[in-house]
């Protein structure tokens, strides 16, 4: 619960505040890095070049490729994933990063147990679609079909369109 109120007071904080302008680098992150975190980071990029964006996982041992599924439905965005390769969260990109975007939230706790002091950084992305606000969560489409990952991206699309209008 009180990971929760902190992401609340984090993304009212960057609604009402005018130090949000200065943001230059975010982080997205998911649970594998092969599906959520890097659509968002190439859309982002896409959307905004002059931003600094990476992304990168909570549960990633080796480096891999997305899943054939997210390849084929990036596409359908005018996202290229073909030649992303997983990353692990590392401390050094946490701290790197002045926005932190996490996909659900118990990705909230893996961040806050680096020990790094970036808990003011963290915001669910879902709380920038108007409909997932009580979810809190982007849904984790791997091993899903097709629909799902297109479902996934559009939530992440409209999500990402509603947070860069503020930054």
């Amino acid at each position: 619960m009180i990971s929760l109120i902190n992401l609340l007071k984090n993304y009212y904080f960057l609604i009402k505040s005018s130090k949000h302008r200065h943001i230059h680098s975010i982080l997205f992150i998911c649970k594998g890095n092969i599906c959520r975190s890097p659509f968002a980071e190439r859309l982002t990029k896409k959307l905004r070049p002059e931003l600094k964006v990476y992304s990168a996982g909570t549960d990633v041992k080796i480096s891999k490729s997305p899943p054939k599924t997210a390849i084929i439905a990036s596409e359908k965005f005018n996202i290229d994933m073909s030649t992303h390769l997983s990353k692990p969260l590392t401390k050094d990109v946490l701290l790197e990063s002045q926005l932190v975007i996490i996909m659900e939230l118990s990705q909230y706790k893996n961040i806050v147990d680096f020990g790094c002091s970036v808990k003011n950084r963290i915001i669910l992305l879902s709380f920038f679609h108007p409909s997932l606000t009580k979810k809190f969560k982007i849904e984790d489409p791997y091993g899903k079909d097709i629909r799902e990952f297109e479902r996934c991206f559009c939530d992440i699309k409209l999500c990402l369109k509603n947070l860069l209008r503020i930054i």
